[in-house]
């Protein structure tokens, strides 16, 4: 199956990529490792900065609570306190989320393949081809996380 470009993983950042990408035109596949969407760990918090990144608006459909203060320990044992009027982050439902973000990559035209590890990539020329446990796709811009 041949696209503009093709997304490996289907968390926040892969949503949102390729919903960005469909936005502008170009045909792009989605591919997920995983059978469903947000088995991956995850401590579910977020900043509220983070639903302006993803140009999602907050929902109570999937978030699970205000934070309105955090504190933040850095690795050389810095202490950073975060707080304001209105909350400064959020406790997602990750899975709902994660569908939320789905369903807005699909409605600009992203196709979203589940159960489809990537297993083998090669370059033809300009095109870049993938290899998943099920299908063969090609694309000549690919972005990945963990491959």
């Amino acid at each position: 199956m041949k696209y503009d470009a093709i997304v490996v993983g289907a968390g926040p950042a892969g949503l949102v990529a390729g919903r960005v990408i469909s936005d502008k035109g170009f045909k792009v596949a989605i591919l997920e490792k995983e059978k469903q969407l947000g088995l991956k760990p995850c401590g579910e918090a977020i900043s509220s900065h983070t639903l302006n990144d993803a140009m999602v608006k907050p929902s109570g459909d999937f978030i699970a609570q205000d934070i309105k203060r955090a504190v933040i320990y850095s690795p050389s044992h810095k202490k950073v306190c975060i707080e304001g009027g209105a909350a400064v982050g959020y406790i997602l439902n990750k899975t709902i989320f994660l569908q939320h973000l789905a369903e807005k990559a699909a409605e600009s035209g992203a196709d979203i393949y589940m159960n489809q590890p990537v297993i083998d990539l090669s370059r033809d020329n300009s095109l870049i081809k993938v290899k998943t446990t099920k299908d063969e796709f090609s694309a000549s811009l690919i972005l990945g996380g963990q491959m």
